[in-house]
């Protein structure tokens, strides 16, 4: 960095990267305290961000947690509501959860389609 600065690099063609927006913001200070020039600082997921959304998918939101979560949600109850095979590996995956929720075990019953057409009994 400082010898960018004694070469005379233009500020605007320096970037410092960080692993956090803390450090970023503190280096960016740091560097303004010692030089008087506005240097840009930010974290690697920042630029990366920022170069996908220049590249190739510019204009696409970025959904939320809150938001996240319910499309995941809706995807699992639609999985489980159709397809007896995903129902059969989440209760295997997840029979230690579904036994503390609900304080007893799931019946083979609970995960059958109304008409059994797959023959897996």
């Amino acid at each position: 960095m400082a010898a960018r600065h004694e070469a005379r690099q233009p500020p605007e063609e320096i970037l410092v990267l960080s692993f956090t927006k803390a450090s970023a913001g503190d280096m960016s200070q740091r560097i303004m305290a010692s030089t008087g020039k506005t240097i840009r600082a930010c974290t690697f997921h920042s630029l990366g961000l920022e170069i996908c959304r220049a590249a190739t998918i510019a204009n696409r939101p970025i959904i939320d947690g809150h938001t996240s979560n319910t499309v995941v949600r809706n995807t699992f109850e639609q999985l489980l509501s159709k397809n007896i095979g995903y129902r059969l590996l989440a209760f295997k995956l997840m029979s230690k959860e579904l036994l503390g929720k609900y304080g007893k075990a799931a019946k083979s019953e609970d995960f059958q389609l109304p008409t059994d057409d797959y023959g897996f009994n």
